[in-house]
């Protein structure tokens, strides 16, 4: 189905699109396996624990979470196959590796955006330039060497953790596809080594097998020999791009858009409150793409290719290329200065406020590689730039340090550059290839591989040119430049088309850049309902979370020709805090365990984008960091069914009780192994797993007993009789079965009624008996001892009181999380 042949090494130009060329005239792609093709006797049989089908992002977070829990759950064996010959996925095979993070892991803050094995997977790829950009910066005469504030500012950057070899905008790390395979193979090795993990590439599923309603393995054949093989597991995972079990499983499944009846998200009905779909669209499915990857050269260069060697698909596609995105005009090279002074000048005449367009440059906009941190040489490229409603030089590194040193919002292209592009322009959406005959799939993928290829000539021949001078309109033709090789001013001549970045003889990915997947019908389904809240806020809270993600609601549409409007558009409502958003807006959301598990079949989970989510829920799940942390969950809940002996959905209940059955000790069990192994499970932006009371403070949020103020937990801060008298009652698990008040303390307000409903559900346990008289004092102080016994009484636990006179927040969940340990029976990890 898709080009799994690397590419050995440079080739020229000519020749490699002559193969391109006759790649594009004949049909080569592969089956991925649609249940069509059943395997034949089997060449070779194999066992393990935990087989893991796709090598993809949340594949690779699979293998390598059960790996680091295999000696402790009795795992001996763990297999893995991938359909292409790099693990990664997303990052690798399909070359996007400008990846969506969420806004703390952007700040470098991923002690509490992001799992510490994502941590490491990014500081494997930083470590590979560390030491040559140090090297690179000291000797650099664009920030003016050591002791310039530019340098200083260049050096923090490249030891902290918001370093990129790419220094994109697009996102705050990004590096080449071969960097993310060297990071994943160094994480990996030990584990190969030991024969613990065996890892099959060019490997497809082509059977799923079963006894009854559980997996007990599946069918492979070989891309490379065309053998065909069976492996037996106890656990399977689909963690394939396109879900590709679930039919061969026969698990039931949604792809494309639901009915809007079948989900009821507001953005499947109109204005009016009338439904939008009747009836499910299928075929309706979200756009994929081919990326490839362009080296910035010297100006006066000419590295195209012959015009008459572009894709006969060119004219037909040519309207879909364009530097335009959302009315905005994106400069090849810099930042949009001119749009920006536009609007200043208005806001001074009209005296108006409106917000400055915010219209970064093309070119860095997934930029795999800045050559400034291999290249002494490189200048900063800048010198006007429009500040503070000036034009300004801001070349001086003292005075504008942040222009001189390598800086993902100022950095235009130096040569040598590398970028991956990823564009509307290249966003194939014309046919679906999910539950169609393999003739129609083979077309789409052909006709998407020439698609970015025919971007590729109009980046060379037909793309405008940047005008020379920043303070004009780029829109208007008679401002554009001229390209020094061609005399033209359009076109970008000195573009170096880099096929041996994709590690292809096409230089297109591997594998396309998918966005949706099939997805399962779930033990519990992930809606819009669930996610849209204003984006600074947490979602909806999930008992069974299992990892963090945040992304809003991104639907790269379908093409459903004259009815294109038949595809979801988000309304703009009014959100639940009273303030106005689109309905793309998406709160910090956690992944849910449920979501992982299939309604009908056991011995199996999904564990990529194909879990039980809506196409809505989808376009922000989808993300390669989310990717991740639902690999790491299912291969956790892998290691505990088969130690335990249970089914996965043996360790999901679908409420907590005041008595925690065998189902929810065995799902806390699932969340004190991952919180173990440092991966954030509730959204607090001040207690990530560098600090020493992060489990602790994890646990009494995510069992919703001890609330944080707002986006922080407050660790250090004195807790009150107020807020520990709310948490007994969490804590008790009890509800109330009527409207309850106390009458016995008078200095209650009329903004106590949750202290109030909370005394009322633990008074009569004794926990508030050493209180005397009838003032409660909400706002007093609380010592160890006095939590300890207020524990014993509403759980029954007995605590260890903290040797102090008045407790913090942190010692305080510590406290519960003593409790929190005894009563699901969790023992230290």
């Amino acid at each position: 189905m898709y080009s799994t042949k690397k590419k050995a090494g440079v080739q020229g130009l000519s020749h490699v699109f002559a193969v391109i060329l006759s790649i594009i005239l004949s049909t080569i792609f592969l089956s991925c396996g649609t249940g069509t093709d059943t395997p034949g006797k089997s060449a070779v049989s194999n066992s393990c624990d935990i087989l893991i089908v796709g090598g993809g992002t949340g594949g690779f977070a699979a293998a390598l979470q059960a790996c680091e829990m295999a000696s402790d759950y009795g795992i001996k064996k763990i297999i893995m196959t991938e359909e292409t010959t790099w693990l990664g996925g997303q990052y690798t095979s399909q070359g996007v590796t400008a990846s969506d993070d969420n806004s703390m892991v952007e700040q470098g803050r991923y002690t509490v955006g992001a799992s510490k094995s994502f941590f490491r997977f990014h500081e494997e790829i930083r470590d590979i330039y560390r030491a040559i950009a140090l090297e690179t910066a000291k000797a650099a005469k664009r920030n003016g060497g050591p002791g310039t504030k530019a340098y200083d500012k260049e050096v923090e950057w490249i030891n902290g953790t918001e370093f990129s070899p790419g220094n994109a905008w697009g996102s705050r790390m990004s590096f080449l596809p071969k960097d993310g395979v060297t990071a994943i193979d160094n994480m990996l090795k030990p584990y190969i080594g030991s024969g613990l993990l065996d890892i099959r590439y060019q490997t497809v599923p082509v059977a799923v097998h079963k006894d009854g309603t559980t997996v007990t393995g599946a069918g492979f054949k070989s891309l490379e020999s065309s053998e065909t093989y069976d492996i037996s597991a106890k656990i399977t995972i689909d963690a394939t791009e396109l879900g590709d079990l679930f039919p061969l499983a026969g698990i039931d499944y949604s792809i494309g858009i639901e009915a809007s009846a079948d989900t009821k998200e507001p953005s499947l009905f109109n204005e009016d409150g009338s439904p939008r779909y009747l009836e499910p669209m299928t075929d309706c499915q979200q756009s994929f793409t081919y990326t490839f990857a362009v080296e910035w050269g010297k100006e006066g260069e000419d590295n195209r290719l012959p015009w008459n060697q572009r894709p006969a698909s060119y004219e037909e596609n040519r309207h879909r290329f364009t530097m335009v995105d959302n009315n905005r005009w994106f400069l090849m090279q810099r930042w949009n200065d001119y749009a920006q002074s536009v609007v200043f000048a208005e806001n001074r005449k009209n005296d108006e406020n409106k917000p400055l367009p915010w219209i970064p440059p093309f070119w860095t906009y997934r930029r795999m590689l800045d050559a400034r941190i291999l290249d002494p040489e490189q200048s900063s490229g800048h010198s006007k730039r429009f500040v503070i409603g000036k034009w300004i030089d801001v070349s001086d590194p003292n005075r504008y340090p942040g222009y001189s040193a390598p800086n993902w919002q100022h950095s235009p292209p130096a040569v040598g550059d590398v970028i991956e592009v990823n564009w509307i322009s290249n966003d194939y959406n014309a046919k679906p290839i999910i539950d169609v005959p393999d003739s129609e799939r083979e077309t789409a993928l052909q006709e998407a591989k020439e698609l970015s290829l025919g971007f590729l000539f109009w980046l060379w021949y037909e793309a405008p040119r940047d005008p020379e001078d920043p303070s004009l309109d780029p829109s208007d033709e008679k401002n554009w430049s001229t390209d020094p090789a061609t005399g033209k001013n359009t076109g970008w001549s000195n573009l170096i088309y880099r096929p041996d970045v994709m590690g292809t003889e096409d230089g297109l990915s591997m594998y396309p850049y998918i966005r949706e997947a099939r997805r399962q019908k779930a033990l519990f389904t992930v809606r819009q309902q669930h996610l849209l809240r204003p984006r600074s806020k947490r979602a909806m809270l999930f008992h069974d979370t299992v990892g963090i993600g945040h992304y809003f609601l991104d639907i790269h549409r379908c093409d459903v020709g004259c009815e294109r409007k038949r595809d979801i558009e988000f309304k703009h409502v009014q959100l639940s805090d009273g303030s106005f958003g689109g309905e793309n807006s998406s709160g910090r959301f956690q992944i849910p365990f449920g979501s992982l598990v299939p309604r009908q079949v056991d011995g199996f989970m999904a564990a990529a984008k194909n879990i039980g989510l809506t196409r809505i829920a989808a376009s922000t799940y989808r993300l390669h960091p989310v990717e991740f942390e639902i690999g790491k969950a299912a291969a956790a809940a892998a290691c505990i069914a088969i130690a335990d002996g249970v089914q996965p959905r043996d360790i999901w209940t679908s409420r907590p009780g005041e008595n925690p059955d065998k189902a929810e000790k065995r799902l806390r069990h699932l969340q004190h192994v991952l919180l173990s192994h440092d991966t954030p499970l509730y959204w607090n932006e001040d207690c990530g797993w560098d600090d020493e009371h992060f489990e602790a403070i994890q646990w009494s949020c995510l069992l919703n007993i001890i609330a944080p103020h707002g986006k922080i937990f407050d660790p250090k801060k004195p807790i009150i009789r107020k807020e520990v008298i709310i948490a007994m009652a969490h804590l008790s698990g009890k509800t109330p079965s009527q409207s309850l008040c106390s009458v016995r303390f008078t200095d209650l307000g009329k903004g106590d009624e949750e202290l109030r409903e909370a005394i009322a559900l633990i008074e009569e346990t004794g926990a508030l008996d050493h209180i005397e008289g009838n003032h409660l004092i909400p706002v007093k102080l609380i010592s160890g001892e006095e939590l300890a016994v207020m524990i014993e009484k509403v759980s029954g636990i007995t605590v260890t009181p903290i040797d102090t006179r008045e407790l913090t927040r942190a010692e305080a969940a510590e406290m519960i999380y003593d409790a929190v340990k005894k009563r699901f029976e969790l023992t230290e990890i």
